[in-house]
């Protein structure tokens, strides 16, 4: 017996009713008469007539999360799920935002700002403290104040300034700034910072505790990577923690998943009694061996198969030909002078209402799925490109310590005290400064005329490194 077919046990009437597709409405036992199903809207489409059908009642007994029928529409569902799932997200969003840290409104603005090589954007009267200090310490270690600080070197429209000016004219930016603050020229001086409210208190001492972890939005975990704990405390919640397998899935799917959390309401199945993450049509959101950022693309491609090739061969047999168009979830006539395929396309989408939703739905969760995986995997690698900044630049760093000491940078001056010519480093820190060299491709010291790379004025290379 076909599928799609009615029971022989089925009285007429329920016959009537599951063969035009009704087919979880409940029997009629005691009912004669000809069953007659709400009309359904039409759209020509290029001559042909086709029924939107799938804003129609959905009255699906049982099955799934049982209980009572869901007496809306597929539209309904799909709609209150999603605000469900985007509310989760706009509280846990709320839930992890930094609170606003005490600051001086106008301070830099006002001001103005210089940018460090490192790409971080200071203040300039942090860059004139930092030079004014520089400065000074190189005076006070007995250098002349008349040496160029570096070729090539501008600093306040001064071009190749020595160290006596560049004190001097920091002292002067720093003063300027001081006179500006003093008679309120920055306007308001200080803002507040931010204090929380009574249910962020709550939630972050909640979420303080060592068993537990303040779950993540999904744009935390596409920024961050998920930072969740698996299981709970005790042999059971280690146990579950084992069957959970969330934490090993790609990051994208991991924010998919997160963003499709949170809808508890009923499906098409009516109720849902087991209280879990579903989607409208039942499907288990978050489950422990599962992956529904994997099983959204299976459902999609199985239904675009089903309305695609074996409902069109169904409903189209013995006409010209019907085709499923995607794009507007309907059939249509191959043919619209056909009015026998038109007929077929106009049955064939009132009787695929439940596949033409659920394909519809599923289509757009896959294409969801998709952004969440690429941005996930334009945030990693933006993640690896700053480690390897980072390596590099903690290479260069070391490497310009050793050569500020005394008997050049060879492996020993790491270790050797301070009091002896050396950085007085431990034997872990020299470790880290050698792995530091070696990831950042630098193996050895790689340095030339005697030990000492050829940085202008030997010591004053920082000037020229941080604020050229």
């Amino acid at each position: 017996m076909s599928i799609f077919a009615a029971p022989s046990f089925y009285n007429q009437r329920d016959q009537d009713i599951y063969n035009q597709g009704f087919f979880f409405q409940p029997q009629e036992m005691f009912s004669d008469g000809v069953y007659k199903p709400p009309a359904a809207t039409t759209t020509n489409m290029g001559g042909a007539a086709a029924a939107t059908g799938i804003n129609t009642v959905l009255n699906q007994g049982g099955g799934g999360g049982g209980g009572i029928p869901f007496s809306g529409t597929a539209t309904d569902l799909t709609t209150a799920f999603q605000k469900a799932v985007d509310d989760r997200q706009d509280r846990l969003t709320e839930l992890n935002r930094p609170l606003a840290e005490a600051q001086f409104p106008s301070f830099k603005d006002t001001y103005g700002t210089f940018t460090m090589p490192d790409g971080r954007v200071v203040s300039n009267i942090e860059n004139a403290q930092k030079l004014y200090n520089q400065a000074s310490g190189y005076i006070q270690e007995g250098m002349d104040p008349n040496t160029i600080a570096a070729s090539n070197f501008s600093y306040k429209g001064v071009t190749d300034p020595t160290i006596g000016q560049i004190k001097d004219m920091a002292a002067d930016q720093i003063e300027d700034f001081r006179e500006k603050y003093r008679t309120g020229q920055f306007g308001p001086s200080f803002i507040e910072a931010e204090e929380p409210t009574l249910n962020r208190k709550i939630q972050d001492a909640f979420y303080s505790l060592p068993f537990l972890s303040k779950p993540q939005s999904a744009d935390q975990i596409i920024e961050e990577g998920y930072s969740g704990k698996v299981g709970a405390p005790g042999i059971l919640g280690a146990i579950l923690g084992s069957m959970d397998k969330f934490g090993t899935l790609s990051r994208g799917d991991q924010a998919f998943i997160q963003r499709n959390m949170g809808y508890t309401g009923p499906t098409v199945f009516g109720e849902n009694t087991t209280g879990g993450a579903k989607d409208p049509f039942g499907l288990n959101v978050r489950s422990g061996r599962g992956n529904y950022a994997e099983r959204v693309g299976v459902e999609s491609e199985k239904l675009g198969n089903l309305l695609s090739d074996r409902m069109t061969e169904k409903y189209g047999k013995g006409t010209s030909g019907i085709s499923f168009n995607t794009a507007t979830g309907m059939f249509e006539a191959i043919d619209p002078e056909d009015q026998a395929a038109i007929n077929a396309a106009i049955r064939a989408t009132q009787m695929n209402r439940m596949n033409i939703a659920k394909y519809q739905y599923y289509t757009e969760k896959t294409k969801e799925r998709d952004e969440d995986r690429a941005a996930a995997a334009a945030a990693e690698e933006e993640a690896r490109q700053q480690r390897i900044d980072n390596e590099r630049a903690a290479g260069r760093i070391a490497n310009q310590q050793m050569q500020r000491q005394e008997g050049g940078g060879g492996g020993g001056n790491l270790t050797r005290s301070r009091a002896q010519g050396g950085l007085g480093l431990s034997a872990a820190q020299a470790q880290a400064v050698s792995e530091a060299n070696r990831k950042a491709g630098m193996g050895g010291y790689g340095l030339a005329d005697g030990g000492r790379v050829a940085y202008m004025m030997g010591g004053l290379a920082d000037l020229v490194d941080i604020y050229d």
